[in-house]
């Protein structure tokens, strides 16, 4: 789902992968502050899942649990 909102999002910038031609073009993007979502909050939102799920995997094969 957060890959086609990305995409999405993409192809409707003004760029020459742009493929949706009606207006108003999507160019909210790529001003400050909100080229930080794809940027870092998207990256950064990922690596905490996946330290989670890590975490998660751990504690489960060792048969303990966060409590």
């Amino acid at each position: 789902m957060m890959t086609s909102a990305l995409l999405l999002a993409a192809f409707w910038m003004p760029t020459p992968l742009r493929l949706f031609m009606n207006e108003p073009s999507n160019i909210w993007v790529t001003g400050s502050p909100y080229i930080l979502l794809p940027g870092v909050l998207v990256v950064a939102a990922i690596t905490g899942h996946l330290l989670v799920f890590r975490l998660l995997a751990r504690s489960h094969s060792a048969g303990s649990y966060l409590s």
